[in-house]
């Protein structure tokens, strides 16, 4: 540098150091005639800006705004030998490119650490975190070095990264160590294309627990994947949406759920979602529907009641249960019910069909509309009950 030219330089940076205030010896923003933003650091070179949103990111919460933007001319300007670009302030937006669907957490020196999840996205930057995803020019991805992956929330503190970088001088010292400890990103990440078929299964189409086979095996496989299956991640998730296992790197994926007893008729389809390192996901996968029954299916109540009946009169009833070829009646009580009162009319043990003899008393001033029902249990809790015969009223007799 010659003689004339420092001497320019140290002027130049005086009478802007005078104009606008200096903070850790950092000049500040500067434009010429052309609408391109530059920041002077402490080195008294000029840094691009290279689009408006990283230029406003960081204004974030009002900071910087006490440095305005001195305007020069372009033989002025062009004294201030370019030092590189500026990137995104920390903390402030996330950040993605078009060819890449990761989104990427912004650290100090421009670092980006990808966010596994989205879940985790929403720890750290709220429900509406994909409103705060800005998309960042291929060509100026390489101003930008990988970081590590972001797997839990606590892996990545906003706050202090946000706090610990106010202006891009301090991001430009952090980036220095990053430059000879990170290598910076030489190529855009290309999404790999993902395809393949997800298909599955279930071992059984009914069961009636507690009886066996009282257990389901649900097993998904992927086939014709386009990727490495080392690269494949199946999720099992139960009807309600609820997850229950993940296998990552095999493309097939067992699930088993086991039913001791159950008190009402089940029908259970599970489904698996399949993805890939990068997050994207083939089209869910659905089992069939499994019927899950308790260990008799059904129950039926017949009454030889009409409309009305006078008191006096006898009602038969006949409760039958249908049950599974090897269900053991030993174990099986029945119960007819009047559903006035609950007071069960007869107690049937070790069969399936139950009969009772009613007779059914006029209540003078009470309720005298009635109907039965029947109630069958098992040793393992198992209940089931019928639906109510029809309403019978019941009449004084003269």
């Amino acid at each position: 540098m010659n003689n004339t030219l420092s001497v320019w330089l140290i002027c130049c940076i005086t009478l802007l150091a005078n104009t606008l205030p200096a903070t850790a010896g950092a000049i500040g923003f500067i434009k010429g005639s052309g609408p391109t933003v530059y920041w002077v650091g402490n080195d008294g070179k000029r840094y691009v800006f290279p689009n408006g949103r990283t230029y406003e990111s960081w204004f974030y919460n009002g900071q910087n705004t006490e440095y305005r933007i001195t305007t020069l001319q372009d033989s002025q300007l062009s004294q201030f030998p370019l030092g590189g670009n500026v990137t995104y302030r920390p903390a402030v937006r996330l950040v993605k490119i078009q060819t890449d669907p990761k989104v990427y957490a912004v650290a100090g020196g421009g670092v980006l650490r990808w966010i596994t999840s989205e879940a985790i996205a929403t720890q750290l930057y709220g429900y509406d975190w994909n409103q705060k995803v800005d998309d960042v020019p291929v060509e100026f991805f390489v101003n930008y070095s990988l970081g590590e992956d972001i797997t839990y929330a606590y892996q990545f503190n906003v706050v202090n990264a946000l706090n610990s970088i106010t202006n891009p001088d301090n991001d430009r010292s952090i980036k220095q160590w990053v430059a000879q400890n990170i290598p910076p990103v030489a190529t855009p990440p290309i999404a790999q294309p993902f395809a393949g078929q997800v298909s599955m299964t279930a071992d059984q189409t009914a069961i009636y627990p507690p009886a066996e086979p009282n257990s389901i095996t649900f097993r998904t496989t992927v086939t014709n994947a386009t990727i490495p299956t080392s690269n494949l991640r199946i999720d099992i998730y139960n009807p309600a949406g609820a997850f229950q296992k993940n296998c990552t790197g095999a493309a097939v994926c067992e699930y088993t759920i086991n039913y001791q007893h159950v008190v009402s008729n089940v029908d259970v389809q599970y489904y698996a979602i399949v993805s890939d390192s990068q997050g994207n996901i083939l089209p869910r996968a659905y089992s069939p529907t499994v019927l899950v029954r308790p260990s008799f299916s059904k129950t039926t109540l017949n009454s030889s009641a009409q409309p009305t009946l006078q008191e006096g009169y006898s009602v038969v009833l006949t409760g039958k249960l249908v049950l599974p070829s090897d269900t053991n009646l030993s174990t099986l009580t029945t119960l007819i019910i009047d559903r006035r009162d609950g007071q069960v009319i007869k107690t049937c043990h070790g069969t399936d069909i139950c009969n009772a003899d009613a007779y059914p008393v006029y209540r003078p001033g009470g309720n005298n509309t009635i109907h039965w029902t029947i109630s069958a249990s098992d040793q393992y809790g198992n209940i089931i009950t019928s639906a109510d015969s029809a309403d019978t009223v019941i009449t004084r007799a003269p």
